[in-house]
């Protein structure tokens, strides 16, 4: 068995999706892209150049510039600014019409093998708790869903119930939790503070998965907040989205562990994901020899039981093709004993959300 602990699913994701306000899911779009790693370019000489779509020192809601940001095609973020046409390449070209229905993943997966896939989340695709309900009911072998609220005021009694209805009523199995989204507050609390505590008490006694997906900027911090968070409420299982980036870890061509994540891993029920290609592919081509480093590296210090391989798609088809997401480990990552790749590939997911 083979399961893919990183794939995404979504509607057009130039809607509104299941938010109350229409705007709601592109000012969402609109922080993530201003961050984003890609190159910004001017449509029509397809020159890189600088635009600024959110105030750098002004990381809330008032950081934001009015410049019609929307979805384009061909998997584009695109604005205008003082009467220049800009755009950035989130999605791979391919994506003409910027929507990945179930049936498109059921086919990719069935291409490549792939038995299971866990549907990861993000504001940029939208609030997707019925679309995720319609394709599980459709595809209820082959997919796991989680929820995602609204982690700047997870703490309201409102975001406790919706998680609480998410999980028992509409039967997701886990939480996706992103702490940059915490900007629609201005950071005025941050996601350990002493009154997020009765959120996390209700995550850890509903017995759920935790995804989280740092900022790379913030990566550390992150994880140092996260580590908070778990000595409080032990029982909380966790996987970090993307797992632990190579940009972090390598320091003049040797990587380091973080002494956070060694904590992390070996004092608290947290799992590693595996999802290079998307992270690096803009800085190394296939077969992410750097990234298989990293892989041994990480190996050798926790072995594979804290390890879990995902894939990003439809996303990591900017850099790869889905194929190769895979067969960088298997056909490159020589040190993997059989027993390794069934733990890494299947029975760590299957144990995160308790499956038989």
């Amino acid at each position: 068995m083979i399961i893919d602990n990183h794939t995404h699913i979504f509607p057009f994701l130039g809607g509104n999706s299941e938010y109350k306000l229409e705007k709601t899911q592109m000012t969402y779009a609109q922080k993530l892209i201003s961050d984003h790693f890609e190159d910004t370019r001017r449509i029509g000489d397809n020159a890189i150049a600088e635009s600024i779509i959110w105030d750098k020192d002004k990381p809330g809601i008032e950081g934001m510039h009015d410049v019609n940001f929307h979805a384009g095609r061909f998997g584009r973020y695109e604005w205008t600014e003082s009467g220049t046409d800009y755009y950035k390449q989130y999605m791979p070209v391919h994506l003409q019409d910027m929507i990945s229905p179930p049936e498109f993943l059921i086919a990719q997966i069935n291409r490549l093998g792939v038995d299971k896939a866990v549907l990861q989340r993000g504001h940029i695709y939208g609030k997707l708790e019925n679309y995720y309900c319609d394709a599980i009911r459709n595809f209820p072998d082959r997919l796991i869903g989680l929820t995602q609220i609204d982690e700047s005021i997870a703490y309201e009694d409102g975001q406790i119930e919706e998680l609480e209805r998410n999980i028992k009523i509409l039967k997701l199995k886990g939480l996706y939790f992103e702490p940059g989204a915490l900007f629609k507050t201005g950071f005025r609390n941050n996601f350990d503070s002493g009154i997020f505590d009765i959120f996390w008490n209700h995550v850890e006694a509903l017995h759920i998965p935790l995804y989280m997906q740092t900022d790379l900027s913030k990566f550390i911090d992150q994880m140092e907040r996260l580590e908070r968070i778990l000595v409080r409420h032990p029982e909380i299982c966790a996987v970090i989205s993307l797992g632990l980036p190579l940009q972090v870890v390598l320091e003049d061509g040797r990587i380091r562990i973080p002494d956070v994540i060694s904590r992390l891993v070996t004092q608290h029920k947290v799992f590693l994901e595996i999802a290079y290609p998307i992270s690096t592919g803009r800085l190394y081509d296939y077969p992410f020899t750097e990234a298989q480093k990293l892989i041994s590296t990480l190996y050798d210090a926790f072995g594979p039981r804290r390890l879990v391989w995902g894939s990003d798609v439809p996303n990591v088809e900017r850099y790869c093709t889905y194929a190769q997401s895979l067969r960088y480990i298997t056909d490159y990552c020589k040190f993997l004993t059989t027993s390794d790749r069934t733990l890494i590939f299947s029975e760590n997911v299957l144990q995160i959300f308790g499956i038989e």
